[in-house]
C-alpha cells in the first residue's frame, strides 16, 4: 500500500498534506480505502521530512515505477550460473521505484518496507537487485548512474554504499 501510495501520489501535494493526497488517490481510485488504511502516514511525513524527499522534489525529472526491458551477459544475471559460452544473453525485466535526475545523472531509489533495523543487512539483502537496476538504467537512458539507494520506512533513511561492478 505504501508503495502504491508513492507511485500515484503528486508528490508536493503529499509533501505538504499526506492524509488529503490520501484521500485524492482512494476517491480516484488509485487506492482502495482498505488500501489507504495500511498505509501509515507517519512513514510518509517522516519521508517527506527527509533530505532524500528534497533532493527528490527538487530534481527537474522524477519518474516513478520506471520499467525497462534490457538484454545483458547471462552471468551478470545469475554470477554462479556455469555457462557453456560467455556470450550467452538474457533478457532483464523490471520497474524501479522512483528514479531521479540529479547533477546530470540519475539516481535509483528502491523503497523497503523491511521490518529490520540493521542496513548491512537491507543492503546485502539486496544490493544484487541494485546492480541489476544501475546497469539496466545506464543502459535504457544513457546517462550515468550517480547514486543507488534504498529507503528504508522502518528505519526512516536513505541506505547507500558502493556498489562494486
Amino acid at each position: 500500500a505504501l508503495h502504491a501510495f508513492l507511485q500515484f501520489a503528486d508528490l508536493r501535494k503529499a509533501a505538504s498534506d499526506p492524509s488529503g493526497e490520501l484521500e485524492r488517490l482512494v476517491r480516484e481510485a488509485y487506492l482502495t480505502p482498505r488500501e489507504a488504511e495500511a498505509v501509515d502516514l507517519a512513514h510518509v511525513r517522516r519521508f517527506f521530512a527527509g533530505e532524500l524527499a528534497g533532493r527528490i522534489l527538487r530534481s527537474g525529472r522524477v519518474e516513478r515505477e520506471y520499467r525497462f526491458t534490457v538484454e545483458i551477459p547471462a552471468a551478470d544475471a545469475n554470477p554462479g550460473l556455469a555457462l557453456p559460452a560467455d556470450d550467452e544473453r538474457v533478457v532483464l525485466q523490471g520497474a524501479v521505484d522512483c528514479v531521479f535526475e540529479e547533477d546530470g545523472g540519475i539516481v535509483i531509489v528502491d523503497f523497503k518496507t523491511d521490518r529490520t533495523n540493521d542496513p548491512d543487512a537491507l543492503w546485502r539483502r539486496y544490493s544484487g537487485q541494485l546492480k541489476l537496476y544501475r546497469r539496466a538504467l545506464a543502459q535504457c537512458t544513457g546517462k550515468n548512474v550517480n547514486e543507488c539507494l534504498l529507503y528504508s520506512f522502518p528505519m526512516n533513511r536513505a541506505v547507500s554504499r558502493k556498489i562494486i561492478s
